[in-house]
């Protein structure tokens, strides 16, 4: 038996519960300062921090936690049921009297703690659609500025450079450090993608190239983590992985949008061979030309045709409009007004001699029956007509003597206003009226002067008149 634990049963002074306890984890830490237990893990809670856990098997329970500073770098994420190794040292919880198991590291049974971690990661984001091919984007045919994550100072970044000058000549990279192994690598791979996202719009980078050499799955354990394939998929641009050998595989591959199997593949998938890209270039151009010779003879051949149906059309559609002008100058002449007056013309002649003809002869058939009739009332029509002359003058000596006009050749005259109204008594004129005087051969225009009375004038005799 151990002699701390004989003594401690021959002690005689009672001890207190305190001290008993505390007795008891000195004890067992000092029996047990270092021990892996095998378990099945449950009730799993995290507080803190910290991780409170149950390690079992078919007839006993341990009770164990683990620290927040050695549960934050586990590689694997435990669960209930999870056959595990659980290292550290036994202990004796005070407050409770209750001993346990503080744990250092865990690791699954069988596959090993690395292996399972990286099943784990890759079927959670495989179910979150990380993986998705449907978000896999191409690379563009010819790069402008690649962005190379990796250790400025390995033998990766000379061999990407070596392949794109060979291949493209006119290759532009930058490169975008970083830890590429260490427990702190993959928080160096993500912020250096998260960077040459930020810089792509700026620098004009086309692609990035995440890229590692080969090495343990220990070494290449950055690249698994889940931080580094977020930041792939949040990437602007698309993201190639070239990641340790060609029978490596991490996260970052599935996570990518293309994966090559060493780098030196990966510069070559993202650097096209100049001499490829001048025969990619030309052969579409060739075709582009080809295709554009058949077209213009086809097109050639169609205008010479058109040309011809064309020509032909215009002349039977000139042979036609000729002869309908000639139809419509025949129309227009027979409606032009002198043609129109000469055919009236023509008719009125006509008329007119179908007319003269009927009328002449009745002329002089009426001319000569008067001359008939003139012959046999001569004799008394002629002694009627003077008889009838005779009277004739007779009235008009008569009426002549009793016109104004013979009064007028008398010496008397007419005496009108400017009015017309005839003046038959001077008073109704005043001085500087104006009136008109008829004399029997003329007529003057006067002006009033003044009134003469009948006293000094005398009645007219026949001598004055």
């Amino acid at each position: 038996m151990n002699p701390a634990l004989l003594a401690l049963g021959r002690q005689s002074a009672p001890l207190t519960v305190s001290q008993i306890t505390t007795q008891l984890r000195q004890l067992l830490e000092q029996r047990y300062p270092q021990v892996a237990v095998v378990g099945e893990l449950s009730s799993i809670r995290v507080h803190n921090g910290h991780c409170y856990m149950c390690l079992k098997d078919a007839r006993s329970q341990l009770q164990a936690m683990m620290w927040g500073r050695e549960y934050r770098t586990l590689k694997v994420r435990l669960e209930d049921g999870m056959q595990v190794v659980a290292r550290g040292r036994l202990t004796v919880y005070e407050p409770q009297g209750r001993y346990q198991l503080t744990v250092e590291s865990i690791e699954p049974v069988g596959a090993g703690a690395l292996q399972a971690a990286f099943e784990q990661t890759k079927a959670r984001l495989l179910a979150e659609g990380l993986f998705d091919p449907a978000r896999k984007r191409k690379l563009a045919l010819v790069p402008s500025t690649v962005a190379v994550v990796t250790s400025p100072t390995g033998a990766v970044i000379r061999d990407i450079v070596n392949v794109a000058t060979r291949r493209f000549p006119k290759a532009r990279i930058l490169v975008v450090p970083s830890k590429v192994q260490g427990a702190d690598s993959a928080a160096w791979i993500a912020a250096a993608v998260k960077r040459a996202s930020r810089l792509a719009p700026s620098l004009g980078i086309s692609v990035v190239i995440v890229a590692r050499g080969g090495g343990s799955l220990e070494d290449l354990w950055g690249f698994n983590d889940e931080r580094v394939a977020r930041a792939i998929a949040a990437c602007t641009v698309p993201v190639v992985s070239g990641v340790g050998h060609e029978t490596d595989t991490t996260i970052a591959d599935f996570a990518a949008d293309l994966r090559a199997p060493t780098p030196s593949a990966a510069a070559e998938l993202v650097f096209p061979l100049s001499a490829e890209l001048t025969q990619r270039l030309e052969r579409p151009a060739m075709r582009m030309a080809r295709a554009l010779r058949r077209d213009v003879t086809r097109e050639r051949k169609r205008l010479d045709s058109a040309q011809l149906h064309l020509r032909q059309a215009s002349l039977v559609r000139c042979r036609d409009e000729r002869l309908a002008l000639q139809r419509l100058e025949g129309r227009l002449a027979r409606l032009h007004p002198r043609a129109q007056l000469t055919g009236v013309r023509a008719k009125l002649d006509s008329l007119q001699a179908s007319l003269v003809a009927p009328v002449r002869a009745r002329l002089a058939a009426e001319r000569a029956e008067l001359a008939t009739l003139a012959a046999r009332l001569a004799p008394s029509t002629r002694s009627e007509i003077d008889a009838k002359r005779a009277r004739l003058a007779e009235v008009a000596a008569r009426l002549h003597a009793l016109s104004p006009l013979a009064v007028l050749d008398r010496g008397f005259a007419l005496v009108k206003t400017s009015s017309g109204t005839l003046v038959r008594d001077a008073g109704k004129l005043a001085a500087g009226d104006l009136v008109d005087i008829r004399l029997a051969r003329g007529q003057i225009r006067a002006r009033v002067e003044q009134h003469v009375s009948d006293e000094a004038s005398p009645p007219p005799t026949d001598e004055d008149a």
